[in-house]
């Protein structure tokens, strides 16, 4: 009687082996279709997505919603758009009067504001590495991290962007914005929620916390280069100066590395 009873138990076993495997295969094909056959995200599908949460999607011309806000983002005709929040020499004073342009018709809370180099896996992987790694978390701090090198490489040129680069230069164009985001995703400490306020509270911290630059030191504390022209992976890349749009004198930079203390 018990050598019948384990035969029916390994028979059933194995039937119920057989049965989660095929619905293990099964499983992985449907995903695996689902992948290749899912349809596209259309434009429409965004329109229902907004209209989900209850926003309007029409497209409304700005001038129509607020003259001041146009001018003081498009400026000059002929100025175009530009990432920058502020323009000119005066960027603190002209970005507080943007601010202001832009608070006449949104509320804080509707306004997003985002640098877009955050949007890097590799940018969004630093909060893990850090306060998710019960190895490093601990450890990163000042008695034991002496120093942090942020290196951004990137193996372009200014790629048809010569007129606006010899406006902006590297600094502008990624120094003050890319990488204080990164300075500040380095040495923040850990929020106390993971909410847009709570980050931002902590990165603000470490802005403070910055050793302010005087005027005079900054032959010891930056170093400012353009780069020449070389060889890539498609051949001979151009020089900055060579670059259409860009002055043959030009002392725009393209390179520059810069100590900061927190």
């Amino acid at each position: 009687m018990g050598d019948k009873r384990q035969s029916a138990i390994k028979r059933w076993t194995r039937r119920l082996a057989k049965g989660l495997a095929v619905l293990i295969a099964l499983s992985l094909l449907w995903g695996l279709a689902y992948s290749v056959l899912r349809p596209p995200i259309t434009p429409l599908m965004v329109i229902r997505l907004i209209e989900g949460e209850g926003l309007d999607y029409r497209w409304r011309p700005l001038e129509e919603i607020s003259p001041r806000l146009v001018q003081s983002v498009v400026g000059a005709e002929d100025s175009g758009f530009c990432q920058h929040f502020g323009v000119d020499f005066q960027a603190i004073r002209t970005a507080v009067e943007l601010n202001e342009t832009l608070h006449e018709v949104l509320s804080e809370e509707q306004i997003y504001r985002i640098d877009h180099y955050l949007g890097k896996e590799t940018v969004q992987n630093l909060l893990v590495f850090r306060f998710a790694n019960s190895i490093f978390e601990p450890l990163w701090n000042t008695k034991y991290v002496d120093h942090v090198q942020i290196t951004v490489a990137e193996t372009l040129g200014v790629e048809g962007r010569g007129a606006y680069f010899e406006e902006a230069g590297i600094t502008r164009d990624n120094l003050q914005n890319h990488l204080f985001q990164l300075l500040c995703l380095v040495a923040m400490e850990p929020p106390v929620s993971w909410d847009a306020d709570a980050i931002r509270d902590e990165k603000v911290k470490v802005l403070r916390a910055l050793r302010p630059v005087d005027a005079g030191d900054l032959e010891e504390t930056t170093v400012r280069a353009q780069y020449g022209a070389g060889v890539g992976d498609d051949g001979r890349v151009p020089g900055y100066r060579e670059e259409d749009g860009v002055a043959k004198d030009s002392t725009t930079e393209t390179y520059v590395a810069h100590r900061m203390h927190v």
